[in-house]
């Protein structure tokens, strides 16, 4: 058990890495990066809750036909009212143009 949750931990760091590389290309700043074991939904309103250097929350909403997807229907519709920061959903039929343009 704890040397398949380190194999998952590591899998997590070497994916932040690339992911934060990738938006420090696109910004020219190093993103913070933060990785949590649990529930998706109770970790994320736990971090937000810890750390008050977070102003606001960006999520991304699928195009498929299932939805948004569970995180955003769940911060939407269970949190939006409770949450101490503001709470931003990018289209995810926007182009990188057009994210550009209204950001």
């Amino acid at each position: 058990g704890t040397l398949m949750q380190q194999e998952r931990r590591n899998q997590a760091e070497e994916m932040v890495k690339v992911v934060a590389s990738l938006a420090q290309k696109l910004t020219g700043a190093m993103p913070t990066a933060y990785i949590r074991e649990g529930n998706i939904l109770d970790e994320l309103i736990k971090l937000i809750d810890e750390e008050k250097s977070i102003s606001v929350l960006t999520l991304g909403a699928s195009t498929g036909a299932k939805g948004p997807g569970p995180i955003v229907s769940y911060i939407v519709t269970k949190m939006s009212g409770r949450m101490r920061i503001p709470i931003t959903i990018v289209p995810g039929s926007l182009t990188d143009e057009q994210i550009d343009a209204i950001s």
